[in-house]
């Protein structure tokens, strides 16, 4: 119901030597298009699966330009927060501080196989490095 019979067609194959058989073959027109390359008419799946890839092509360009706004417009706010923070001050070294690291450093190098005996120096600039933190957060 529906369908339209394809028409056949009958070609007869012969071998070059005398005497042999003669095999008739038979071929729809649908294979003799598709042999020749010819296109067949489009069906209503093909016309459905056409239109379906068209529309999820537009639909990811739109996607793709929608997200490149958004990140447009991140890195526009981005750079505006940036802009209006104030300035970080640098941290200043303090010469105390220095000059008890170098007292730590000479200490290591006076006694390189007896390291525990630099104790005191260490505990030193662990106490000036706590005082600067307490000092740095209570000035924040």
């Amino acid at each position: 119901m529906g369908q339209t019979q394809s028409q056949q067609n009958t070609f007869v194959l012969q071998n070059a030597t005398p005497g042999s058989l003669q095999v008739p073959v038979v071929l729809s027109d649908k294979l003799l298009r598709k042999l020749q390359g010819e296109d067949e008419p489009p069906t209503v799946d093909h016309l459905v699966q056409d239109k379906v890839n068209h529309e999820l092509e537009r639909y990811q360009q739109r996607r793709f330009i929608q997200e490149q706004r958004s990140a447009d417009q991140v890195r526009r706010e981005a750079q505006d927060l940036i802009d209006r923070q104030p300035d970080i001050p640098k941290p200043q070294e303090d010469p105390e501080s220095k000059k008890v690291q170098n007292q730590v450093i000479q200490c290591y190098k006076n006694n390189p196989s007896r390291v525990l005996d630099c104790w005191k120096e260490i505990q030193e600039f662990k106490n000036l490095e706590k005082r600067a933190l307490r000092s740095f957060i209570e000035s924040h």
